[in-house]
């Protein structure tokens, strides 16, 4: 599903990113790790990936306020190999562990080749694409995957089963690095509370309500429903691919062990999630320079996109190219926002009295 155009509020990025890092720090986090984090959630704001961006940093205040996400997290590798460490992310915020995680799979991929890093007790990460991204750009082949709490139906099943832990990757090109990341239900749980916030209907057969039933109705995901995988069984396996390599192989919870429902069939704020991340990093020079790797791309995606278009369409893209085309326009006009997400973050700012820096966020 492509994503939704946010529009009303103009933001320049960099003055955001300033913004997202502040109610971080007041809340606990060092400067290091609240600059982290804010590059993650607004560099997928730039890329047109809202459903995952700023919008869910007044989310994750709550959640450090409550407990359920530790603000002093350390980055503790407990064991590692030359070409493997498993990582505690001691409860923080997933987008930390997760980017000095593939930092630490870059370095021993560039010296050996292949590095996994797993991570465990961490909490929501973010964009998947994120991370698989940081390895194309530094010339390395990335896959992420990761669990989540229960969301989603398997097949067979009336209720949540497992999350819909997205499957992502990244691979180095001669434009923008090819990224793919895609959730393994029809639609991202984000879509579904987006729409619960803007009274908006949805799609039948994105999910299905307590009674198993397909509902247009985004409140019914609330009140006990789940997400539908895609392709039935063919999103139910992958998704069990992400709880076996991130949440079982990690030491993570898995399925009912991350996480806990509350009573209106979310997860609890004041319990940290114990979710697991995998990142599996491959260095192409293992195999043959990275620049004839790189032309073997180009000669690949060259190949489909100058293929015979269907009716309508006037160009065929590559994954990752539309959001990279997104990016450079909004690092130069803005990134636009609605009025849920804005009154969200006037509400955060309000609370730490830094509504003129929000305001200030605004390009003119």
């Amino acid at each position: 599903m492509a994503q939704r155009v946010q529009s009303g509020h103009l933001l320049d990025s960099e003055r955001l990113r300033e913004f997202c890092s502040v109610p971080l720090q007041k809340v606990g986090m060092s400067p290091e790790d609240a600059l982290i984090a804010a590059e993650v959630l607004v560099r997928t704001d730039l890329r047109g990936v809202h459903t995952h961006g700023v919008r869910f940093l007044p989310n994750y205040i709550k959640r450090i306020q409550a407990g359920g996400i530790n603000s002093r997290a350390e980055f503790k590798v407990i064991h590692q190999t030359a070409s493997t460490a498993l990582v505690d992310g001691n409860a923080g915020l997933g987008h930390v562990a997760s980017y000095k995680a593939v930092q630490l799979g870059i370095e021993k991929a560039n010296h050996h080749d292949v590095a996994v890093v797993l991570v465990r007790n961490s909490n929501h990460f973010g964009a998947a694409g994120h991370y698989a991204l940081m390895c194309a750009e530094a010339g390395f082949i990335g896959i992420v995957l990761t669990n989540t709490p229960r969301i989603m139906k398997v097949s067979g099943s009336k209720s949540r089963v497992l999350g819909n832990g997205p499957t992502a990757y990244g691979v180095p090109s001669r434009g923008a690095p090819i990224v793919f990341d895609v959730a393994m239900s029809v639609v991202a749980g984000s879509t579904i509370l987006m729409a619960a916030e803007r009274n908006e209907s949805i799609v039948e057969g994105w999910i299905v309500n307590s009674d198993g039933l397909p509902t247009t109705n985004p409140n019914d995901m609330a009140a006990g429903g789940a997400l539908v995988p895609i392709a039935d069984h063919k999103g139910y396996g992958l998704t069990l691919l992400g709880e076996l390599l991130a949440g079982a192989l990690s030491g993570a919870g898995m399925a009912s062990g991350v996480g806990k429902t509350g009573p209106n069939g979310l997860t609890a704020p004041n319990v940290p999630w114990n979710v697991g991340h995998s990142f599996i990093v491959l260095k192409p020079n293992a195999f043959m320079s990275l620049d004839s790797f790189k032309a073997r791309v180009s000669v690949l995606t060259t190949e489909i996109q100058s293929s015979p278009k269907a009716a309508g369409v006037n160009r065929i893209y590559v994954p990752g190219e539309i959001e990279a085309e997104k990016e450079l326009a909004r690092i130069k006009d803005g990134i636009g926002f609605d009025d849920v997400t804005w009154n969200s973050l006037l509400l955060l700012a309000k609370e730490f009295g830094i509504v003129d820096m929000l305001e200030k966020t605004r390009r003119q």
